[in-house]
């Protein structure tokens, strides 16, 4: 009997669990992000908004390096599973993020943020967590 055509049944993805896999380290991200928005504004008059921008943007790259390494020692080498983290991750880091822009006031332009900022968030994350986990298991020793 030839199975090649043999019917396999249909399995939903759980994004139960990989929300759970990432819940504490978008957590910390997100505080610390808007911990040093809030003081940044409000004592360190000395960073401009592109060293701010830098200094976050390295805290997110960090968080994500964390989830990539996360992700290889729970799953294995697994691309899929690692873009979703990152993706999720992303997403999350990037929603909350341009919606705490809101707190000093409403401009049109923070509309349009929401959609920028989570959607370049989601693509960093997806691709900084693939590439890690992708050099990470070509450079792994034998």
């Amino acid at each position: 009997m030839n199975n090649i055509h043999a019917k396999t049944e249909w399995q939903p993805i759980n994004f139960v669990a990989y929300l759970s896999f990432i819940k504490w380290q978008v957590l910390l991200a997100v505080v610390i992000e808007l911990a040093f928005r809030y003081f940044a504004h409000r004592y360190w008059t000395v960073l401009s908004f592109q060293m701010e921008e830098i200094i976050l943007w390295v805290w997110r790259l960090l968080i994500l390096f964390w989830l990539a390494v996360k992700s290889l020692r729970s799953f294995g080498y697994s691309l899929p599973i690692a873009g979703l983290i990152g993706l999720f991750a992303g997403f999350f880091i990037g929603i909350i993020t341009s919606l705490s822009r809101f707190a000093d006031g409403f401009r049109i332009w923070k509309i349009f943020n929401i959609l920028d900022e989570t959607t370049l968030t989601i693509i960093v994350g997806c691709l900084f967590t693939l590439m890690v986990v992708y050099l990470m298991h070509f450079f792994r020793r034998k």
